[in-house]
């Protein structure tokens, strides 16, 4: 359903949580939009970033899978946020250490990097950044997550929503338990009332039906106002996250991967998913495979992505390096 007259009550709430201020002097302009009303509740109850008069320190623990889908490395994490520092985000396990100063990007963009840090985004803020009135719309229908029947939206114009597009899953108490994508499906559970939001212990990401990370909340703090990590590196303040979609359209140059031979012999087929790291030219600066069906197809997907070139990526009218997902299909009909 479309959102009427209070989607610009909604951006510029959204954009004052994000700087820190209280949006209440805005609240006349509220109209009693259900919709809306409902929408607002669960971001509310779901998003720890919600005022930075509220900094927090959370910590977890987590185990990661590797592509097969198999226990590999386990591992600590921490995220704070404050005024003063934003977020920052630290991580630490034996094969790696991010966070505890300046870092040579290619040692930390990795796989394991980008699942710690997509199932730590599920945890403190899992809705996208304000959208603009004119894109701003709710679609709600009923999905099958993990065999359960849940009530779901996306945030879609009403009778768009296909499997491609991000969804969110809530209970009968308005608390966010599932976030679906293409490939992935990222599960909320065993949740704690921190001040006036439910925030879930509990967090387990998979893709293409195969356990990716599995995350567990040790601690929650309140934080004193005060800079807390000064001397560490600030999350986002490198680069732009950008949805695949997004970047998708901007490609200029690309490679089609080579069919692995033994992978069409056996008649194997599917999507390899790629975190990618674009720089401000628009080149492949890092890569690494998330997600993969066959062991074949891993090498072969990232001997092509790494020559695609994109239209450098504009912010604020200034080029930034994006961090994104490319995905490369193996299609045996083809």
């Amino acid at each position: 359903m479309k959102i009427g007259r209070t989607v610009q009550h909604i951006a510029i709430t959204a954009s004052l949580f994000l700087l820190g201020l209280s949006p209440k002097c805005y609240c006349q302009d509220a109209t009693d939009d259900v919709a809306w009303q409902h929408y607002e509740r669960i971001v509310h109850n779901s998003t720890l970033e919600w005022l930075s008069s509220q900094p927090f320190l959370l910590k977890v623990e987590f185990q990661l899978y590797d592509l097969d889908g198999n226990p590999a490395e386990k591992g600590t994490a921490e995220e704070s946020w404050t005024r003063t520092d934003g977020k920052v985000i630290r991580i630490q396990s034996p094969s790696l250490v991010e966070g505890e100063g300046p870092e040579d990007e290619a040692k930390t963009y990795t796989r394991e990097s980008y699942l710690v840090h997509q199932a730590l985004r599920a945890i403190s803020r899992p809705f996208p950044d304000p959208i603009e009135k004119k894109d701003f719309a709710i679609d709600e229908f009923q999905q099958t997550v993990r065999e359960d029947r849940l009530n779901c939206f996306a945030l879609e114009p009403a009778g768009t929503w296909k499997g491609a597009t991000p969804t969110y899953c809530t209970d009968v108490d308005n608390r966010l338990i599932a976030m679906t994508g293409q490939f992935f499906t990222i599960w909320r559970s065993d949740f704690r009332k921190y001040r006036d939001h439910e925030a879930p212990m509990d967090v387990k990401l998979s893709y293409e039906g195969r356990p990716a990370l599995a995350m567990r909340v040790i601690e929650l703090d309140a934080l004193p106002e005060e800079s807390v990590a000064t001397d560490k590196i600030k999350d986002g303040s490198k680069r732009s996250l950008v949805p695949g979609k997004v970047i998708a359209g901007s490609i200029v140059k690309k490679k089609n991967p080579d069919y692995p031979k033994e992978a069409r012999k056996k008649h194997i087929g599917g999507s390899v998913v790629i975190a990618a790291l674009i720089s401000k030219q628009g080149t492949i600066a890092y890569l690494d495979v998330i997600a993969s069906p066959n062991v074949l197809f891993s090498q072969s997907a990232r001997d092509a992505v790494k020559t695609w070139t994109y239209k450098p990526y504009l912010l604020n009218g200034e080029p930034v390096e994006v961090d994104t997902t490319i995905t490369v299909n193996y299609n045996l009909n083809q």
